[in-house]
């Protein structure tokens, strides 16, 4: 019934025109009033979250791509499936994704991947006349049918 009462109630906030992140908090703060609990289990509960051992991975992972890119591993990398793959019709996108998956299974972090061939690749794509949204990812064409 509780679980009904919330879906219920966000599902009207959010279609009043509420933004997702007042309706949700404001959703929360109204059913911790509800339920009579202390408001300090919010901050508690906030760092009990963010308190995770795990989480120090993602800024380690960011300095590994950081050094790399510094050293020059993620240039190197894309130059050499570059000339594997260049002479391709779109083969500098075809670099790219090629590049980011060797990469990839290198570092195992998708962040660190995104950060160092990101960086490296749209600095090369625009270089060559690639469209910086197409670089990016944000590329929406035109459907064209060819019969």
């Amino acid at each position: 019934m509780t679980a009904t009462f919330i879906l219920l109630a966000l599902t009207v906030l959010l279609f009043a025109g509420v933004p997702v992140a007042f309706a949700l908090g404001g959703l929360g703060l109204v059913l911790l009033w509800l339920a009579d609990l202390s408001l300090l289990m919010v901050p508690q509960g906030l760092y009990s979250t963010v308190d995770n051992f795990i989480l120090l991975a993602v800024p380690l992972f960011l300095l590994m791509s950081n050094i790399l890119l510094k050293g020059g591993v993620g240039q190197d990398l894309f130059n050499a499936v570059q000339s594997w793959v260049g002479h391709w019709p779109g083969g500098l996108g075809v670099a790219t994704v090629i590049s980011c998956a060797l990469f990839a299974s290198i570092s195992g972090s998708s962040v660190a991947t995104a950060a160092t061939i990101g960086s490296v690749a749209i600095t090369e794509m625009t270089g060559r006349g690639y469209a910086r949204p197409l670089c990016s990812g944000w590329w929406r064409p035109v459907a064209r049918w060819a019969f």
